[in-house]
């Protein structure tokens, strides 16, 4: 290279050194950390169910009989998660967590009485024995879906609402129920059908600093809507489901 060219590209080299040892210069921004959260959970759920169903009368027979089913099934929940942050979809925020169930328990129970005789002066009687009513009853203990009885338990879920100032329900993602055999009356429903508005909020936690916390806590207890214990038939069914919870959210990053 010729001196003076060898000058020049010194010089270049030079003054590009010092442009960007000059404040300012940079363009890298400092990583910004992601906020992560762990989750103290505590939840009781239940449900206490009953219906009473008209058994149909044979013909040539007069009386009345009825069945009287009723449903009870409850759990709890217990967990301290991992650390994890918030997922973001679109306007909503959310997490995940996983919380095994304690004492998960449901049955369910039939009794059917009554009494039938036969009906004088009806053309063609049936034999008197198909008047004869035999009371009864039947227990069945109800089964329960894998993810239930794992050991790390169901998935919950909490979701921001954007229409309820970013509150989080708490939910549940998969059924818990299996079935309930022998088939007395089916269950309407599961545990823990209706999601819970929490007070907790997007801002509330994004507002945490680091080693703060926040808890809310709560007990609803709803009335099963009508319907049918025993099928796919309008039924008279009736009762309560009653969920309890108890959040604490720790910001550890």
């Amino acid at each position: 290279m010729r001196p003076l060219a060898a000058a020049l590209a010194l010089a270049a080299i030079a003054a590009l050194t010092a442009l960007t040892a000059l404040p300012g210069a940079a363009t890298a921004r400092p990583r910004q950390v992601e906020p992560q959260y762990v989750i103290s959970f505590h939840g009781s759920f239940s449900v206490e169910e009953s219906e009473t169903l008209e058994d149909p009368t044979p013909y040539g027979c007069k009386g009345q009989a009825s069945e009287d089913l009723h449903l009870s099934m409850s759990t709890q929940a217990v967990a301290v998660t991992s650390p994890r942050p918030l997922g973001k979809e679109g306007r909503y925020r959310y997490t995940l967590f996983s919380a095994p169930l304690q004492g998960l328990t449901g049955t369910d129970s039939a009794d059917t009485i009554g009494h039938w005789e036969v009906e004088p002066g009806v053309p063609f009687a049936p034999d008197p024995s198909v008047c004869v009513f035999t009371p009864g009853h039947a227990d069945a203990t109800c089964t329960f879906a894998p993810v239930a009885t794992n050991a790390e338990g169901p998935t919950f879920e909490l979701q921001s609402d954007p229409h309820q100032g970013g509150r989080f329900y708490l939910g549940r993602l998969d059924s818990w129920i299996d079935n309930c055999r022998p088939a007395v009356g089916l269950p309407l429903g599961d545990l823990f059908d209706e999601p819970l508005l929490t007070r907790l909020s997007v801002g509330k936690l994004l507002a945490l600093a680091k080693g703060h916390s926040i808890s809310d806590s709560g007990s609803v207890t709803l009335s099963r809507p009508p319907g049918s214990l025993a099928g796919m038939i309008p039924g008279t069914a009736h009762g309560t489901e009653t969920n309890t919870y108890r959040l604490t959210i720790k910001r550890v990053r």
